[in-house]
């Protein structure tokens, strides 16, 4: 959600506080802390998705083309599919190295083995595989935003 007051506490802690969070089931909620960063995209006019990972593994190549313009894809065939657009304003995305699932999926913010979400731009355009297995995960990740999530 957006930030809407951030202050200092002290030199190295500042507090944040975030927009109210629309109604949802209590399962639904998760909690991302650490020192992170991320590469962005905005989807469409009022939606943009991220990719969160430790700092210190943000790879050097380019990465994330191919996950935005999926998300961008299938955000827009279950908007429409489901006639009910995606009433957040942002997807995250966390690749995290040491969980044992493939994805999870949580209401905004979905968390993922870091290899199956964070793969250079070079690599899948060369390995259809790869391609293909990462739709999949996206796409059953985004259509739980509707079914199960929404409800």
């Amino acid at each position: 959600m957006k930030t809407t007051i951030t202050h200092r506490t002290d030199k190295n802690l500042h507090t944040v506080e975030f927009e109210t969070t629309p109604k949802m089931s209590p399962y639904l909620l998760a909690f991302a802390i650490g020192n992170l960063t991320f590469i962005e995209q905005r989807i469409n006019y009022n939606l943009t998705c991220r990719i969160y990972v430790q700092n210190e593994e943000l790879p050097p190549a380019p990465v994330g083309s191919f996950v935005f313009d999926t998300c961008k894809r299938l955000l827009s065939f279950f908007s429409s599919f489901f006639d009910s657009p995606f009433p957040l304003k942002k997807f995250d995305m966390i690749a995290e190295k040491n969980t044992e699932r493939i994805a999870t999926d949580n209401w905004g913010l979905s968390i993922f083995k870091r290899g199956k979400i964070l793969v250079s731009d070079e690599s899948i355009e060369e390995n259809l595989a790869v391609r293909i297995e990462m739709m999949r995960i996206l796409a059953h990740v985004l259509c739980k935003q509707w079914l199960g999530n929404l409800v």
